[in-house]
């Protein structure tokens, strides 16, 4: 008996550690690199607007306001609903905010790892794909430091790949579509990675049972589980009478933005984003060139893969480095491929001493913690100043609109908006309230009849209706940093 509760012992000592070994060690390497890379853009009270605007609609939803209606921007529900989840959870430390989107990303770096390792090549390609995901998304402000809508969608995208390539039971063809689908309600654009992966499907089965048809019914359950979480959401404002401003600004919106970009400027922006990663995306370009012979039956999802997400990548024209965050999933996981199979290349850096290889290594990561530090953690915190002056100032009931300065002000100074418009741009900018079809007079009334004591300006803005109607009520009473001037009702 005790000789047989050794042997037993021991083999659950050895399951044990093999499940650390693959499974937990890997994950706690990908969470602790992501934290050391992203740590110090914790600190700034904003990166971006697009993340103030994520706060402050969360924030309006917890308090019972209806997004499309109360609050309006141009994007889905679902990242705004993330958000509402986060301040539910740990209250209003933007800092704990950036931690959980860095767990995120380390979420899903850590399911490409595991793509490479059990499905498509080896551990040490796995290894590049997920730290090299980690890194992609920790050089450069707007392509993955500042929290974007991709770097949440990713993660469902990456779990409905898993789930495709796991297995053979029927089950996981409704999950693969609902993660899309979750991950469509965060933004559109994932509607293009689920055509590729219902693609993959139906070539999977075929490439299993030599017949076209019978991976339509898997097909189909992804696509009744994929329009799961729209479905729902459409009802949920049907029920509340607001279906069309659901599909107004669901359908009609997107398709009024211009395009502004010519082609070769277009060209340029693909070549940025494959130059500014080059270590991986030559990899990953090589992966490609050498075809079947890496990838087998995947060549032609990925070529797919790759097509479908750059189309919608450049659609809307405009050269944000964000849209790019939703390719790095493709380029990360060839990347890991490529390596699995020892490109020559790979060979002739093994030449070099290991102490050298080890060295560089360690002052390019150096180099961008000191980067980080100095973009982040040292620059001036203005909005973090500005809300300082004005809450010294302001009574309780005192209202303030921001303007064209950062609208995280409400978030820090605890007021509302007094117009339902949050992103600062959209009633400064002429595309933004064309696209949206804003009457600029009936907002300046709104605004200013809720008699705002306090304006912020960042820089003097054209003429407008609402620009004219504010320097008539308000005077100016504080520069700060000759960057930003505060503004007081007369």
């Amino acid at each position: 008996m005790k000789a047989r509760r050794r042997r037993g012992t021991g083999k659950y000592m050895r399951s044990t550690n093999r499940t650390i070994r693959n499974v937990w060690f890997p994950a706690f390497v990908l969470l602790a690199t992501t934290l050391v890379f992203r740590f110090f853009s914790f600190f700034p009270t904003v990166i971006n607007h697009d993340e103030s605007t994520y706060i402050l609609i969360g924030r309006e939803i917890l308090h019972g306001r209806h997004y499309f209606v109360d609050v309006i921007d141009t994007k889905p529900i679902g990242i705004f609903l993330i958000y509402a989840l986060f301040q539910w959870l740990v209250g209003n430390s933007i800092f704990i905010f950036r931690i959980l989107v860095a767990i995120g990303v380390a979420f899903t770096a850590f399911g490409l790892f595991v793509i490479v390792d059990r499905y498509l090549g080896n551990r040490k390609g796995a290894w590049i794909a997920g730290l090299g995901y980690v890194f992609m998304t920790a050089i450069f402000t707007y392509y993955g430091v500042s929290p974007n809508t991709e770097l949440f969608f990713n993660g469902f995208t990456v779990v409905a790949l898993w789930l495709i390539l796991a297995g053979r039971h029927w089950l996981r063809f409704p999950l693969v579509g609902l993660a899309l689908g979750l991950g469509f309600m965060i933004k559109y654009v994932v509607a293009f990675d689920a055509l590729a992966f219902g693609l993959l499907v139906l070539w999977l089965a075929y490439k299993q049972s030599g017949r076209w048809w019978a991976g339509l019914g898997s097909g189909l359950l992804m696509l009744v589980f994929f329009m799961i979480p729209f479905a729902l959401t459409y009802q949920y404002y049907a029920l509340l009478g607001y279906e069309s401003e659901f599909l107004y600004y669901t359908f009609e919106v997107p398709g009024r933005y211009p395009v502004d970009r010519t082609w070769w400027e277009g060209i340029l922006y693909y070549l940025d984003f494959i130059g500014r990663f080059f270590p991986i995306t030559l990899i990953a370009l090589y992966t490609l060139y050498r075809g079947r012979e890496w990838l087998g039956k995947y060549f032609g999802f990925f070529i797919i893969w790759l097509l479908l997400d750059g189309f919608i990548i450049g659609w809307p024209g405009k050269s944000f480095g964000h849209y790019f965050i939703q390719w790095m999933l493709p380029f990360c996981l060839l990347a890991g491929i490529g390596v699995s199979n020892s490109p020559p290349f790979l060979e002739y850096l093994k030449k070099i001493p290991g102490y050298w290889r080890w060295g560089v290594t360690a002052l390019l990561a150096l180099g961008l913690l000191i980067l980080q530090k100095k973009d982040y953690y040292d620059k001036w915190d203005h909005p973090k100043e500005v809300a300082e002056y004005l809450s010294a100032r302001m009574q309780p009931g005192d209202q303030l609109y921001t303007g064209n300065y950062h609208h995280i002000l409400y978030f820090l100074l605890e007021k509302e908006t007094p117009t339902p418009y949050v992103h600062r741009t959209l009633l400064w900018e002429e595309n933004h309230r064309y696209a949206l079809g804003i009457d600029l007079e009936k907002e300046t009334r709104q605004i200013l009849a809720l008699r705002p004591r306090f304006l912020t300006l960042e820089y003097i803005p054209p003429p407008t209706l609402l620009a004219d109607s504010l320097y008539k009520y308000y005077e100016p009473i504080e520069v700060i940093g000759d960057r930003i001037t505060i503004y007081e009702h007369r």
